[in-house]
């Protein structure tokens, strides 16, 4: 896909300014540069930051549980010397303080500490016990079930359901994103094209992961996204208090302040063996079809993949006969013209990306009429599967064909490119 330099250069340099200058946030909206800045920002939340925070969160939790269950059988240990009996109360134990009760409704005998809920069962003869942690939020505060006894070891075990748990979560976060970026994109709809250059620059995650860094220490943490005061403080701010309700921060006594940040270097880390300099090139040729108000646009895709692990020139596979698809809405009826939604790339073996595509029809189309349109587009990867897990990025679409209404109708062609949103070496 052809570049114009110039405009790249333009858009790329949103990134470089936010600290050294005041925003011009105004009742008019964003300039060019903060749109792209703050997309930038939603757009590294929510493929690469929150993921990788949310598992160090767990983390975490998990080891505190692990850390409180070990005080909680040297407190049984204790008592029991000195009664012969264990007991089921934390009182007794002399620790209530560091396990306040939990706020179950209606009364419950858990306490909590650092996001995991406490119970201990006592046998009925008072020579055994088992001390369990469960996580208050399951697949949010914790995905793993930790359990002590009068031995004092420690055991540990994943949660059924906490995968879904998680994975509705972010599902929730994607929707609410998918409508900040296209609110931010009805400011400008007709500099679509310059925003999704400016979110493959190489540039774009170094400058946005400096801005997030409120505390300038390196690692980017839910304090750090909590105190975020700088270019789109208010749209940013609004997005992570839904984040921070979605993803029940504080839940269980957990101790927000407390919870570990992530690196640039861990977040260049991929857990892909493959790689995580991903390039994606595709060319789309499909029908639209719009059956109950949701434009669906299904395409075939041939394309190629290109993975590097940054240190060399990495290897570049074809595919052809891959599925595209598209499913959009029309969030703003006010705005016939823009358009949001997910979408899907999967090759011929299975491997796939998913995430968000959010477009704009080019000016000068006459509402009703038919005839030829094209529909930029940004995109936003959020997952992969398959040889492509690990894969997120930003990229960009252009979609051509016929436009009946305010959509297409009939048969339509397009070309797609996705570059990797941590990029350890500048695109090739």
């Amino acid at each position: 896909m052809l570049r114009n330099e110039s405009e790249d250069s333009t858009a790329s340099g949103a990134f470089g300014s936010s600290k050294s200058k005041p925003s011009t946030e105004s009742q008019t909206g964003f300039t060019l540069l903060e749109l792209v800045l703050v997309s930038g920002i939603i757009a590294i939340l929510i493929g690469v930051i929150l993921p990788a925070i949310q598992k160090k969160r767990e983390a975490s939790n998990t080891q505190k549980c692990i850390g409180n269950l070990r005080i909680i059988a040297a407190a049984e240990l204790n008592f029991f010397r000195a009664h012969n009996v264990y007991t089921d109360s934390f009182d007794e134990l002399g620790i209530s303080g560091n396990f306040p009760p939990a706020p179950c409704v209606p009364a419950c005998p858990s306490r909590q500490n650092n996001g995991y809920f406490f119970e201990i069962r006592l046998d009925p003869s008072g020579e055994s016990f088992t001390a369990i942690g469960t996580p208050a939020v399951l697949g949010k505060t914790g995905s793993t079930k930790c359990v002590t006894d009068q031995t004092g070891g420690i055991f540990t075990a994943p949660i059924r359901g906490a995968d879904s748990a998680r994975d509705e979560m972010f599902a929730h976060i994607r929707d609410q994103a998918i409508q900040k970026l296209f609110e931010l994109v009805l400011q400008r709809p007709g500099d679509v094209p310059a925003i999704a250059r400016g979110l493959e620059s190489p540039d774009a995650f170094p400058r946005t992961f400096s801005n997030l860094d409120v505390n300038g220490d390196g690692r980017v943490t839910f304090t750090d996204l909590q105190n975020y005061n700088g270019v789109g403080r208010d749209v940013v701010g609004s997005f992570f208090d839904f984040v921070s309700g979605e993803m029940q921060l504080g839940a269980g006594g957990e101790d927000v302040s407390s919870l570990p940040g992530v690196s640039s270097a861990d977040l260049a880390t991929s857990p892909n063996p493959r790689g995580n300099n991903t390039l994606i090139q595709a060319n789309l040729a499909g029908l639209a079809h719009d059956p109950v108000a949701i434009e669906y646009l299904p395409a075939f895709a041939d394309g190629s993949v290109r993975v590097s692990n940054g240190d060399d020139d990495g290897q570049t596979v074809r595919f052809n006969g891959g599925i595209f698809i598209a499913q959009l809405t029309q969030p703003d009826p006010a705005n016939p013209g823009v358009w949001a939604g997910t979408l899907t790339l999967r090759d011929v073996s299975g491997n796939t990306i998913e995430g968000i595509l959010i477009g704009a029809l080019r000016p000068g189309i006459v509402p009703g009429a038919q005839q030829p349109g094209t529909l930029d587009s940004l995109i936003l990867v959020l997952r992969g599967e398959g040889l492509w897990a690990g894969v997120s990025g930003n990229g960009d679409a252009t979609i051509n064909g016929n436009l009946s209404g305010n959509f297409f109708e009939g048969p339509f062609r397009g070309n797609l490119v996705v570059v990797p949103a941590v990029q350890r070496k500048g695109r090739n």
